[in-house]
Parts: C-alpha cells; structure tokens; sequence
C-alpha cells in the first residue's frame, strides 16, 4: 500500500507537479515521506539456505520507491526541494545495515 501510494505521488509529480507542491512542501507531509527511507528492522529477515544464511529485506521496494520520488521532486519542483531532509534519508537508507 506505501510503494503505491509513492508510485502515484511520482507519478503526478511527472504530470502534474504544481498539483503537489503546497499539500506536500508546505504540511507535514514531506517529513513522512522522507522518513520512509529508512530502514525498519522489522522487515529484515533471516532466511536458511541450507548451511547459508541469507538476509531479505522486505522494505527494500519501498525505499527505491522513495529515492525515486525523491529524484523526480528534485527534477520537477528544484526550488522547494530540500536536500537536507533527502541526504539524511539516503544516509539512513543505503549507509546501514541490519
């Protein structure tokens, strides 16, 4: 439900960017959205693959959603983007691991 509701926001951002711009820029929103690059521990598990272990992570489509709604906002609309929310989210979301 997440990675639709970002494939359809990226999605209007491509058609229709001024649509997004006070709903998102503007409220609480974008704080949200950003927050999903992160990664939840909780959608990390361990899987046996005989004597191998192997870890999956279930969040990982929603964070790429994510970095590329973040990319298409820095296309679209480069004078309310901020890199400072987008930087630490891709800190969070591709620096650590489980």
């Amino acid at each position: 439900m997440r990675r639709g509701a970002l494939l359809t926001l990226n999605c209007i951002a491509h058609s229709r960017p001024a649509t997004l711009r006070d709903p998102i820029s503007g409220g609480e929103l974008l704080p949200l959205l950003y927050g999903e690059t992160a990664k939840r521990p909780e959608l990390v598990h361990q899987v046996d693959l005989g004597p191998f272990k192997h870890f999956v992570d279930d969040g990982l489509e929603l964070r790429k959603a994510q970095h590329t709604r973040t990319r298409t906002e820095a296309r679209t609309q480069p004078i309310r983007f901020r890199p400072g929310l987008a930087l630490r989210g891709c800190v969070w979301g591709c620096c650590l691991r489980a």
